[in-house]
């Protein structure tokens, strides 16, 4: 099965029929008979409302994402609340400047080096539990490691392999394998309904990496204010005079020169540091990294970004380090070899 990442009805038809398919299976097993009405009030009801993200400058119409854990859930009886398994995601680029990536993982095994792009250790790790007979209410998704508690409010948390490693205890930096014990709980309040464990291996890193991870910046800015941004480029190989930059609008990937045009350019004199600057309030600028564009908009102030690679912290959803404020600047740097550009 491939994944499509973007699309209208082309990649949501499939995704409704495979859904339907399981449904019905389901209403089968627990001796109920649903006709395809049936079958889409079930999905519209149980799905997960679409939020507009605050970068947006205008409400986003959609339905429901479909949730077929809990429209299976609403099917069958229900009984003691149940972790049937835990899965494993690693998010790692390929290309593109972070626009090409991978989360075909060995969900036994993360690995850092990634072919020696090194890209594995800034790729975020998402732990998700299919959970059957919950209760219908918000819970709490817990994943310990070593003592260490990373919170979501769905049942998938996110994290880094350096926040991995280093609720373990363990260094991040090693030329051997490691492992690492996981504990996924649902919670109701301070009562825990279920719990699964599992233990992952984390291959080992010299700490250096292909491309720089997304800065971080506020999802919206005020009119006439300045835009502050906290970039780090530590682990970046071969970097050489770096620069922040804020293109024009709609020429945020340098991919795409000659007609990526930069607007704006300053100098980046640390390694990982905090950095100003106030877009002209005549003109739409568009500033972007390798993994996220934001749009700043003069008259109304706003910020609209599109994020197709966000490493994020531990506990929120995603869908590195951009999610979710989103990004207002770029990196770019001349190498030894051929030159290579994080956006």
């Amino acid at each position: 099965m491939t994944t499509v990442l973007n699309g209208g009805t082309s990649a949501s038809a499939p995704m409704v029929a495979a859904a339907s398919a399981v449904v019905l299976q389901a209403a089968k097993l627990a001796g109920k008979r649903l006709d395809p009405a049936d079958v889409r009030r079930l999905l519209e009801k149980t799905g997960r409302p679409v939020a507009t993200p605050p970068q947006a400058d205008r409400p986003l119409n959609v339905g429901n994402q479909i949730d077929v854990t809990a429209a299976v859930n609403t099917l069958l009886p229900q009984g003691k609340t149940t972790i049937q398994r835990l899965s494993v995601a690693h998010r790692v680029t390929t290309g593109n400047l972070g626009g090409d990536f991978t989360e075909a993982t060995d969900p036994d095994r993360i690995d850092l080096q990634t072919g020696g792009a090194g890209e594995g250790l800034v790729g975020p790790i998402t732990i998700g539990a299919d959970i059957t007979g919950a209760p219908n209410r918000k819970l709490d998704y817990v994943l310990s490691v070593n003592g260490k508690q990373f919170h979501a409010d769905r049942p998938a948390v996110r994290i880094t392999p350096t926040q991995l490693l280093q609720a373990a205890g363990l260094p991040v930096v090693a030329t051997a394998d490691r492992t690492v014990d996981l504990t996924f709980e649902v919670r109701d309040g301070h009562k825990v309904l279920a719990s699964a464990k599992k233990t992952l291996t984390v291959g080992p890193t010299d700490g250096t990496f292909v491309e720089a991870t997304a800065p971080i910046a506020p999802a919206t800015v005020k009119l006439g204010a300045p835009v502050t941004v906290h970039y780090d480029l530590t682990g970046v190989r071969t970097v050489k005079s770096p620069q922040l930059v804020v293109s024009t609008v709609g020429h945020w990937n340098p991919l795409s020169a000659p007609i990526f045009s930069a607007a704006h350019k300053v100098p980046l004199t640390g390694t990982s540091a905090t950095s100003r600057f106030r877009p002209a309030p005549s003109t739409t600028v568009v500033a972007s990294t390798a993994s996220a564009s934001c749009r700043i908009r003069p008259r109304s102030g706003r910020c609209t970004a599109s994020s197709p690679r966000s490493a994020s912290t531990a506990g929120t959803p995603i869908t590195g380090r951009a999610h979710p404020p989103s990004t207002l600047d770029s990196t770019s740097w001349r190498s030894a070899g051929p030159r290579r550009r994080s956006r």
